[in-house]
């Protein structure tokens, strides 16, 4: 777990998932953030590699997409309106969905992580670190492993969120 993980930065090339017939096919994503900026540059960053079959903008879009589109792995922003990443999360795991999940945040905290792990999430990106950890994480995932980005120089915040408020 973490950013030394020795496949950290694989291209996705490798990790190609099969389909229904056993053939091999490129990953299939849904993106969800309430920030277009980061939307964008998520969903550029990995349309490279993977499938983008969704970006969306609120957590029930989130959900609604990823039930209907049945993503390999949902990248979701944990602070959203409507529905938060880790609610979103909570119902994809109740759904019984196969989708590995990896939370995007601008949140260093301890607490938000723990509920994001509880909640089903395997990877766990801080925002600063996306170029260097997103791919990383979504390996990990696709693996079965977790992964947390990790911030040494900033101070972890443990005050409680709304995370459903920016």
């Amino acid at each position: 777990m973490g950013r030394d993980s020795p496949e950290r930065g694989v291209p996705f090339e490798t990790r190609k998932v099969a389909d229904k017939e056993g053939l091999m096919m490129r990953l299939r994503v849904l993106v969800a953030d309430d920030v277009a900026p980061m939307l964008g540059a998520v969903t550029a960053l990995l349309q490279e590699s993977c499938d983008v079959v969704g970006a969306v903008s609120n957590g029930r879009s989130a959900l609604r997409k990823s039930l209907e589109l049945e993503p390999d792995v949902v990248v979701l922003d944990v602070s959203m309106p409507v529905m938060n990443g880790i609610e979103v999360a909570k119902e994809l795991k109740r759904h019984a969905s196969k989708a590995k999940i990896v939370f995007l945040t601008g949140h260093n905290d301890p607490e938000i992580l723990e509920a994001c792990l509880a909640a089903g999430g395997l990877g766990y990106v801080l925002k600063d670190l996306i170029s260097t950890d997103l791919i990383a994480a979504m390996n990990e995932a696709l693996a079965g492993r977790k992964f947390v980005s990790f911030l040494p120089a900033r101070k972890l915040n443990v005050k409680s969120k709304n995370l459903n408020q920016r």
